[in-house]
């Protein structure tokens, strides 16, 4: 086995942790992406802790509307864990 082989128990570099409650996912996972001029910041979806902050990505022509889109489905995808939490908790 080479050491660029993943094992089991290995977890991908692009894994962001949160470190107030454990949760991780990709970093184009489930995060709540905030946009504030061009910084871009990734905060968890259970306890809402700022994870970090990148510079936004250079901006297409058509932005707005691109921007638009994703500040709909992460507000969607959040609606949706509310609820699911709030209606099916164990």
């Amino acid at each position: 086995m080479t050491p660029d082989t993943p094992t089991a128990d290995s977890v991908p570099k692009a894994t962001l942790f949160c470190p107030e409650c454990s949760h991780s996912s990709r970093y184009d996972g489930d995060w709540t992406r905030t946009r504030s001029g061009n910084t871009v910041h990734y905060l968890c979806p259970d306890c809402h802790t700022e994870i970090t902050s990148r510079p936004a990505p250079a901006e297409p022509t058509a932005a707005p509307v691109t921007e638009l889109w994703t500040r709909w489905t992460d507000t969607v995808q959040m609606l949706q864990r509310v609820w699911l939490q709030m209606f099916f908790r164990a």
